[in-house]
């Protein structure tokens, strides 16, 4: 995702391309990889991985939507947004988002 991020930050003329489709083949085999090790995770708790990975997915999503057939994947993002704290940090964020180079979030 950082890859990605950073390509945006240049000028388009400046960006290299295939690093950007690089970038993306790899984000969409990491999401492939969370969608086979998530299990039945859901509802049983909330840990230090689950605190990890709610702003990873948060800005990954907006340089790659999950795919729709990574449905494990989709409930687990959408149940880490909707936790109380998680949501009060992207609230918190809010201000600064517009920094994000996809600020489109």
């Amino acid at each position: 995702m950082q890859r990605f991020v950073a390509q945006q930050r240049r000028t388009e003329s400046a960006r290299d391309q295939m690093g950007m489709e690089e970038a993306k083949a790899t984000l969409a085999m990491a999401y492939g990889m969370i969608e086979h090790q998530l299990g039945e995770h859901l509802g049983q708790g909330f840990t230090m991985a689950d605190c990890a990975a709610a702003p990873a997915l948060f800005y990954a999503s907006a340089v790659l939507p999950f795919p729709a057939d990574h449905q494990k994947l989709i409930r687990y993002a959408d149940w880490l947004m909707a936790r109380p704290s998680v949501r009060r940090s992207i609230e918190g964020a809010k201000p600064y988002l517009h920094f994000f180079p996809l600020a489109a979030l």
